[in-house]
């Protein structure tokens, strides 16, 4: 696994590269909560006409579903950041592999942002 995925970096990495981000998701892990906040930006910003072309390109990242989780509630707590940003910290530290965001908190905290892996 190269890197963990929040909701921003599919959004712009999807938005930015297109097709071309399938070979980078298929060595990457999310969230399962990454499809709510996807859904969510498209309902926000009424493009809800993309919802198949994200559907297509989350088929080649691995998922993980977090539920409710005392450690990364540890997380958010000592961050002083929501359960959400928790969640992909979560999953970036327990595998070892940065974490991809463009969340100014989670870049605050040391994530790199997608346009350093394009």
């Amino acid at each position: 696994m190269k890197y963990i995925l929040d909701a921003s970096a599919i959004i712009n990495l999807t938005e930015k590269a297109g097709e071309a981000v399938i070979d980078l998701f298929k060595e990457c892990l999310t969230a399962d909560l990454a499809y709510y906040e996807i859904g969510n930006f498209l309902w926000k910003v009424k493009r809800t006409n993309l919802v198949t072309d994200f559907q297509n390109v989350m088929k080649f990242l691995k998922i993980e579903s977090i539920g409710l989780n005392e450690n990364v509630l540890l997380i958010a707590e000592k961050e002083n950041i929501t359960y959400y940003d928790a969640s992909y910290l979560f999953l970036s530290r327990k595998y070892g592999v940065p974490l991809i965001s463009d969340d100014k908190d989670l870049v605050r905290r040391g994530s790199k942002k997608t346009s350093d892996v394009l």
